[in-house]
């Protein structure tokens, strides 16, 4: 569902009459605010979890040689919320940098050695420096995830796949119930939207493996 498609979809669940609104464009009153209740309800879902697999994104940059500050956008990350990892390509080897602190930035401003990095750091201002001026053609693949999304004209669709597009609008139907005061409503969409919520949770986070035990 678009975002159009999703606020007639609360529409219909709450039991309002009419088919909801006919755009998300400058609505006001009601209609209005189930539109800002999902648009909130999607943004809210994107930031319960910084490791959602369909925010994360890979890009690709060349390093400039003697260049070693670097924006997101320089790395192709423009629209990054965290850089999770880099890694250094050069002469068809690709090898992980490690990640440092963000307050090792000094230590690392005042090296002067050239070569290949072996580390960076990502600083508040949406940078990343690396731990040396590279002195050859190199270049890095990084992996991120992107900024929440957010929902604006009528045909944007959410990142996620449409099969869990019920947790947004069971999501935004509980601030409209909460709003009327419907506490069956409450309770139902509340309900619904934990089973939908956990099966995003359970399909779209990485899973947390259990190493085997030492014991028979």
């Amino acid at each position: 569902m678009n975002f159009l498609q999703l606020c007639q979809a609360v529409v219909r669940e709450a039991g309002l009459s009419g088919n909801g609104p006919a755009t998300v464009v400058n609505q006001t009153g009601m209609l209005g605010r189930i539109v800002a209740w999902v648009a909130d309800a999607w943004a809210d879902i994107q930031r319960e979890r910084t490791d959602w697999r369909f925010l994360w994104r890979v890009s690709n940059a060349a390093l400039v040689i003697g260049k070693q500050l670097y924006t997101y956008a320089d790395l192709g990350a423009a629209d990054a919320a965290r850089i999770s990892a880099i890694y250094l390509i050069r002469d068809g080897q690709r090898h992980r940098l490690d990640g440092c602190l963000c307050d090792e930035r000094v230590a690392i401003l005042n090296r002067t050695n050239t070569g290949m990095p072996a580390a960076f750091v990502e600083l508040p201002d949406r940078t990343v420096l690396f731990d040396a001026l590279p002195d050859a053609a190199m270049s890095v693949e990084v992996e991120y995830y992107r900024k929440p999304q957010v929902l604006a004209a009528n045909g944007d669709v959410p990142l996620v796949a449409e099969q869990y597009h019920r947790a947004i609008v069971q999501r935004a139907l509980i601030a409209y119930a909460a709003f009327d005061e419907a506490q069956t409503l409450l309770q139902m969409a509340g309900a619904r939207y934990e089973r939908e919520y956990g099966q995003m949770v359970n399909d779209l986070t990485p899973q947390i493996g259990m190493g085997s035990s030492p014991y028979p």
